[in-house]
């Protein structure tokens, strides 16, 4: 999947810019990763690059506007979900209690 590059590299940037209240803050760890080139790898694992699928875009241009709706996604799935910290939320689970978020 062909990726969004200076969309991912504007909001790592973002990310590593802010001091309080990101998960990047509660440890030092020294190989620390924007979330959001993260999330760019595991979208492209999941998604195929529409070159992968010849007989639903046949042309350069049909690949190129599939793309590019692709990208539009993740923009709106990042926009959407960017404070969105209850999906998952192993740390303040108890027990054998289920995450927040996913009950």
């Amino acid at each position: 999947m062909a990726l969004p590059l200076e969309a991912i590299n504007r909001e790592s940037a973002r990310e590593k810019s802010i001091r309080h209240g990101h998960p990047s803050t509660m440890h030092l760890w020294w190989a620390r990763r924007p979330l959001a080139a993260a999330r760019a790898v595991l979208f492209a694992q999941l998604v195929d690059d529409p070159s992968a699928r010849p007989n639903e875009f046949p042309t350069e241009e049909l690949q190129r506007e599939e793309r590019d709706r692709l990208h539009r996604l993740i923009e709106r799935l990042v926009g959407r979900f960017r404070s969105c910290w209850a999906v998952l939320d192993l740390v303040e689970s108890a027990g054998a209690s289920c995450p927040a978020g996913v009950a």
